[in-house]
């Protein structure tokens, strides 16, 4: 049985508890940078207030354990959906933040493939069942949200967008039509997309649209499957669709087009590539998109316009090693391709790999490596 090691194992400034309630700048952007992402900023003007070297080894968190760590862009807090470290220090930044829904939805389909209950056949993790769960492209917003939404799309055929009543019934159809993954033929997602991004233009946070909002202690059972009562807030989400309905009309996209349509990349010779994978907020564990795309505004553009290969942010390298009897299994591919620049004969060169859920297999053995060999050198 394999030992697994999880740290947070990194050169963090000393700044023991008892200094920092000492010397913490009192300044509001201090005060808001604190709050928000866990900075932590010192009265400069104190030399008394200088840490002194790094933190010790055993202040970091780090978990030893048979069974598996994990880590999704999230804190360290939870490696594991049975282990919560702690924060022994102020510069580890914020503690008890709940999950947001990427790594939520990761330990998640660990804890499902380890029981064997997600349809993928027996118990445990072979480099095959790792590659179907990548593949998969499930966005767990929607597994969470979407049935309620629907039903408010049911209950009011029209809403208000902008002062104007607008027929919302081809929108809901596409989502209620929808497989709630963001493969290249998944049709209707580019509305679920869009309806979150309009939210979030309305200033709607995801904890706010769930009748139960995300739990520190709780990652797996939080947040829950339901839309919240609020009228409020069920108000903006048929608001929202409103919007993007008048929006994908008046720029000519079909509701239910398919999502490889309208998330893709130009390639030199001018064709779409479409991708796979999409928005990581929304709970999709194949992060893809464009460092363009960050908002309501610029959204509905990238639909009509795709993205240059050099904007691409997210799952850049993907690589998947199985470890058995007879030697490792590996594969992967580089999203991004091996050059960015257009005049390499290595630009653009695996995307259209990743478009179709590819991956080269690494050769490992004398004999692999011999049939793969593609030039040799002798110095």
């Amino acid at each position: 049985m394999a030992t697994l090691f999880f740290g947070e194992i990194s050169a963090i400034p000393n700044i023991p508890n008892e200094l920092y309630q000492t010397c913490k700048s009192s300044s509001p952007p201090a005060a808001a940078l604190r709050t928000s992402i866990g900075m932590v900023t010192l009265d400069g003007s104190r030399s008394a207030c200088y840490p002194t070297g790094t933190l010790a080894a055993n202040l970091l968190p780090s978990d030893i354990r048979t069974d598996y760590v994990a880590n999704s862009n999230n804190n360290f807090e939870w490696p594991n959906a049975n282990t919560q470290l702690t924060a022994l220090a102020p510069a580890l930044g914020l503690t008890n933040v709940p999950l947001q829904l990427r790594p939520s939805l990761g330990l998640k389909m660990i804890e499902e493939r380890l029981a064997g209950n997600d349809g993928l056949g027996a118990p445990g993790f072979t480099a095959q069942t790792l590659k179907q769960l990548f593949d998969d492209k499930r966005d767990y917003a929607a597994d969470l949200l979407l049935d309620d939404i629907i039903a408010v799309c049911k209950s009011s055929p029209t809403a208000i967008s902008d002062g104007e009543t607008v027929d919302i019934t081809s929108t809901c159809k596409a989502l209620q039509q929808w497989d709630r993954k963001h493969n290249l033929n998944s049709r209707g997602a580019h509305v679920f997309v869009g309806l979150w991004r309009a939210m979030r233009a309305k200033r709607i946070i995801p904890a706010q649209l769930f009748a139960t909002p995300a739990s520190f202690s709780k990652p797996l059972t939080t947040p829950t499957s339901d839309l919240t009562s609020d009228s409020f807030i069920r108000g903006v989400v048929l608001a929202s669709l409103a919007k993007i309905t008048k929006a994908l009309q008046t720029a000519g996209i079909a509701p239910d087009a398919p999502w490889g349509e309208v998330q893709f990349v130009i390639d030199p010779n001018g064709n779409k590539i479409g991708l796979p994978g999409g928005f990581g907020e929304l709970g999709i564990y194949d992060a893809i998109n464009s460092i363009y795309v960050r908002n309501y505004d610029t959204w509905l553009p990238s639909l009509t316009n795709g993205f240059t290969p050099s904007e691409l942010t997210g799952s850049s390298y993907s690589h998947i090693v199985e470890l058995t009897p007879t030697g490792p299994v590996a594969m992967g591919v580089l999203a991004f391709s091996q050059a960015t620049e257009s005049n390499s004969p290595w630009y653009n060169d695996q995307l259209a790999l990743f478009s179709t859920s590819e991956m080269f297999k690494f050769p490992f053995t004398k004999a692999e490596v011999k049939a793969d060999l593609k030039s040799r050198k002798v110095f």
